[in-house]
């Protein structure tokens, strides 16, 4: 099952959920394992996302939002959490790397991650509320929570909403995977 997030329990995402994602997923082929798992294949060439959950519970309503895990390519001999932020305040100027929690490996992932222009460059557009890159027992794995692929629902009056994962921002959130493995492969 998956791990707890410092933000909230993530779990298997809902049917309608992964279903409205598949859809804003043009390239990929969405596959659901025995144990519930969601997997959004690529039909060309690139990495496979998985996708996780996690709800938001509000007065008369919920927000389930759309969490994607791909792996990278890293050994961390301990637990290690690096977060990725945006710099600047009400423009983006950059991108910032911070530990959470780790030691000197994780540290060095940290700063080769803040002082890369590249991965800057990439991720200056994506609209993300979490970006970071945990290793534990699991293995060692980038989640991206977006603003986008996210389903509101609301008892009264009885209304459901679904935030688009747009193109400009699964090709951000790619190019920023595929930075994030270039820079932790040479750390």
């Amino acid at each position: 099952m998956p791990a707890r997030s410092e933000r909230g329990k993530l779990a298997l995402p809902s049917t309608r959920l992964a279903r409205l994602v598949e859809g804003d997923l043009t390239g990929h082929r969405r596959q659901t394992g025995d144990d519930g798992r969601v997997r959004f294949v690529p039909v060309g060439e690139g990495s496979p996302l998985e996708m996780v959950s996690r709800t938001e519970k509000r007065f008369l309503g919920r927000t389930e939002i759309a969490v994607f895990r791909a792996p990278v390519d890293l050994s961390v001999p301990e637990a290690s959490i690096v977060a990725v932020r945006h710099t600047g305040g009400l423009k983006r100027t950059g991108v910032t790397a911070v530990l959470v929690q780790g030691g000197e490996l994780g540290e060095r992932v940290a700063s080769a991650l803040a002082s890369d222009a590249g991965l800057a460059k990439a991720l200056l557009r994506l609209d993300f509320t979490r970006f970071e890159i945990i290793c534990d027992s699991e293995g060692s794995r980038v989640e991206v929570e977006l603003m986008g692929a996210t389903h509101v629902a609301i008892a009264l009056p009885p209304i459901r909403s679904y935030i688009h994962l747009y193109p400009d921002q699964l090709d951000a959130m790619t190019k920023g995977l595929e930075e994030v493995r270039r820079v932790v492969g040479s750390v």
